[in-house]
């Protein structure tokens, strides 16, 4: 068991850490290659061990929701009321402030997150359900110079829904020497 969790949470760490910056490919093959295992993603492992290691440290603080901000620098569409989930790892932090210096966000996100540990960097994972509690347009950049940053288009409030969604369908895939090796 200790040796599971170890592995575990080291994936977690790689995963996030910017100095590798693994995240950035995972997320794009999540998006683009990851429904199906006959495609030549690679991240089978690092994707199934994240999930784990939240649960490990979700479990380990009481299964407390977190309050986070997430920018996005393309237009996203959603109305209140709407479902909606992340559909990959998502980077967020519990400092507003901190995430509007990551880039010129076209939508900021608050989030209220159930299925991680509450620490200042916080991943949400790509199956958690969040209802759009309010959305909000931000007249004062309309008014403003379209090129400051730090200012968000449209905001959304999200809410967890407590609940989650997959589309993986996990299973066992064999090793093939010929193809790339698993992350």
């Amino acid at each position: 068991m200790t040796t599971t969790i170890h592995l575990t949470l080291n994936n977690c760490h790689v995963y996030v850490n910017p100095q590798w910056r693994i995240y950035e490919p995972c997320n794009e093959a999540t998006l683009t290659l990851g429904k199906s295992y006959k495609t030549h993603f690679k991240y089978h492992s690092l994707h199934f061990l994240l999930p784990e290691a939240l649960c490990i440290l979700n479990e380990a603080q009481g299964k407390q929701c977190v309050k986070s901000f997430r920018g996005a620098a393309v237009a996203c569409q959603g109305e209140k009321d709407d479902i909606m989930r992340f559909g990959q790892f998502a980077s967020s932090t519990t400092d507003e402030d901190v995430a509007k210096t990551f880039a010129d966000w076209k939508n900021c996100f608050k989030v209220n997150t159930c299925f991680v540990k509450a620490e200042k960097e916080v991943l949400i994972p790509p199956y958690e359900v969040f209802k759009i509690a309010k959305v909000t347009k931000n007249k004062v950049l309309e008014e403003k110079d379209k090129n400051i940053k730090s200012e968000c288009e449209i905001v959304y409030e999200l809410e967890s829904t407590k609940t989650t969604k997959s589309d993986w369908n996990c299973h066992i895939v064999e090793n093939d020497k010929n193809n790339e090796e698993n992350v």
